[in-house]
């Protein structure tokens, strides 16, 4: 899943655990990237 997730392009965004992309432009700042990724990661425990 994740290679076909890293061929996808156009779009800037990052992976989190293989499982969720997060999209820049759904991004506001630089707190609210690092809390969603900290959200993200937490349910992949």
């Amino acid at each position: 899943m994740l290679v076909e997730v890293a061929k996808s392009q156009g779009f800037p965004g990052y992976v989190v655990d293989g499982r969720y992309l997060i999209l820049t432009k759904s991004i506001r700042g630089t707190d609210s990237f690092v809390d969603l990724v900290k959200e993200l990661y937490e349910k992949t425990k």
